[in-house]
């Protein structure tokens, strides 16, 4: 039984028939090799692909050479990214038919109906990554906009109590100047949750230096940080003052510095009697900022590095008196 295939324009040829019926009377072979030059390599072009089908030649590797990324491809962009999408290995198995393989219809209504599938498992796909990106998304419940299979054990055994988070988290402002380091510091981490979705997209998370970063990487792309939030005790008591009280002793003094993008920057975090925190920085053109219980304090001060500690010669220092020698001069903040 012969098979009929159509195409469309950018697609595969306009149309592609059978000659060969059973009342075709049989023709020779022209084995005339003086016709045929060996000296150097041939390049059939799709439609000559194609042709070979009527002999039941196997076109499969040209057509999946022609969707994945590699050489210039016969199909135009737009169409071999539809077909990377559609074939992709995580939910289809098309690959395994081998010589068995018959390309896909490729008339302008069918392919509209697969744009159509393609654009509804995006919009899908990018809700799934809204919802692992923000703070409402738990580890132990991910809801319905994920696989069934990510339900964790724990939330059966809950029977839909709600858990509580042991820790809060605060969008970390410091994600993009952060990010190259983050990105080398994670290949050293094991990440505490790691699950891929149907298409093979894998979303992991990690903690590190109190932080929570977020990841995501598609079936055949690169891992690239999605969110980064700061995790902070829920139990932490806050400060006693909303600003600290200018009697407060001082009870000890750290200096950090930490590298930034033009260089390296020295800062100092002054400790209370009543557990309060105020750093005080000077910058490169003179200006000197204090800052009272900063928040990401703590995640700012595990980049940085301890140069000197004061603890012992501050007795009788209060916050309003006490400033290291170099950050004498006027404060802005």
């Amino acid at each position: 039984q012969t098979r009929r295939f159509q195409g469309s324009i950018g697609m595969m040829p306009p149309t592609l028939l059978p000659t060969l019926r059973p009342d075709d009377p049989a023709r020779g072979v022209d084995l005339n090799l003086d016709s045929f030059n060996l000296s150097a390599p041939s390049t059939l072009t799709w439609q000559d692909r194609c042709a070979q089908l009527r002999a039941g030649a196997d076109i499969s590797r040209t057509f999946w050479a022609n969707v994945d990324n590699g050489p210039p491809s016969l199909f135009k962009e737009e169409d071999r990214t539809l077909l990377r999408k559609v074939f992709n290995c995580n939910i289809s198995d098309r690959r395994k038919e081998g010589d068995r393989f018959i390309p896909p219809d490729t008339s302008f209504a069918y392919l509209q109906k697969l744009r159509s599938l393609v654009k509804e498992e995006e919009s899908l796909q990018k809700r799934r990554k809204d919802h692992f990106f923000s703070q409402s998304f738990e580890m132990d419940a991910p809801g319905l906009l994920f696989p069934l299979s990510w339900a964790s054990s724990l939330e059966i055994f809950r029977k839909g109590a709600t858990a509580k988070r042991s820790c809060s988290l605060r969008a970390y402002l410091d994600k993009k100047s952060r990010a190259q380091a983050l990105k080398q510091a994670l290949k050293s981490v094991v990440p505490v949750f790691d699950k891929s979705t149907e298409d093979g997209t894998r979303l992991r998370i990690y903690r590190i230096l109190g932080l929570e970063v977020r990841t995501a990487q598609e079936h055949d792309g690169l891992e690239a940080i999605g969110a980064v939030f700061s995790r902070r005790a829920s139990a932490r008591p806050p400060p006693l003052h909303a600003s600290i009280q200018s009697r407060e002793q001082i009870v000890k003094a750290t200096e950090y510095i930490e590298k930034t993008r033009k260089g390296f920057h020295p800062y100092m975090v002054l400790e209370t009697e009543l557990n309060n925190k105020v750093v005080i920085e000077k910058y490169a053109d003179g200006r000197v900022k204090r800052e009272e219980n900063p928040e990401n304090l703590d995640v700012r001060n595990s980049w940085a590095r301890v140069t000197q500690v004061f603890s012992y010669c501050l007795f009788g220092r209060t916050a309003e008196c006490l400033l290291p020698r170099s950050y004498r001069t006027t404060v802005a903040g």
